[in-house]
């Protein structure tokens, strides 16, 4: 999943708010008063300003964002040997190698802690660290 970004197409914001019409979409945004701007490259159209949303909407596209990273990082797990089909970690951890002096455990914890700080740092750009963190705490 891409990073946050500071505005959104309108067909860019269906899957992420759980939306199925970009008239919904259109309407929310004169609703709550969005801002657009237009959109740079081929086809026109314009974008909405992610600064110009409410609280409330950013938190929805934030739990879009978590729920389709979630979805594609599914998708694109390799193919695990049968040993670790119940642990995906452990087989991740064994291919780090610059973590080779590490035990197995040692290795998983600080995959898992760096696979924490990069989410933080990509939804702190939506919603400010604070709240990525506990974003990440709830869920």
């Amino acid at each position: 999943m891409a990073s946050p970004k500071e505005a959104y197409t309108t067909r860019d914001l269906l899957p992420l708010l759980g939306i199925s019409s970009e008239s919904t979409v259109i309407r929310r945004a004169s609703r709550e008063g969005w801002t657009s701007r237009p959109r740079k490259g081929r086809g026109g159209g314009n974008e909405w300003l992610l600064a110009s949303m409410p609280k409330s909407t950013r938190k929805a596209l934030l739990d879009g964002m978590l729920r389709t990273a979630a979805q594609e990082a599914e998708k694109n797990l390799p193919a695990l040997p049968p040993l670790d089909a119940a642990d995906p970690r452990r087989a991740i951890a064994a291919r780090m190698s610059p973590l080779k002096h590490c035990s197995n455990r040692q290795r998983e914890i600080a995959m898992a802690r760096l696979a924490l700080i990069r989410e933080v740092e990509r939804l702190a750009v939506l919603t400010g660290v604070d709240a990525a963190i506990m974003k990440l705490v709830q869920d």
